[in-house]
């Protein structure tokens, strides 16, 4: 839980790496399902193109080898 006096300057970084790490564990565990079907990488490619979306988004304030890795 947040706490109430955190500054927006603060909690947006908060918020971003939530963001990315939700996206990663929804698409892993998509493809950890068993049988591993169509649907489910279907679904997994949607979680990792809304994670590169958000590191697209990201990329004029990330140095370059974090953006590349």
């Amino acid at each position: 839980m947040r706490m109430a006096s955190a500054t927006p300057a603060e909690t947006i970084p908060i918020s971003i790496r939530e963001i990315a790490r939700h996206e990663m564990d929804a698409a892993s565990a998509q493809l950890g399902r068993v049988p591993l079907l169509h649907e489910n990488i279907h679904r997994a490619r949607r979680h990792l193109k809304k994670l590169r979306a958000l590191l697209r988004l990201l990329r004029p304030k990330l140095p370059a080898a974090v953006f590349e890795k």
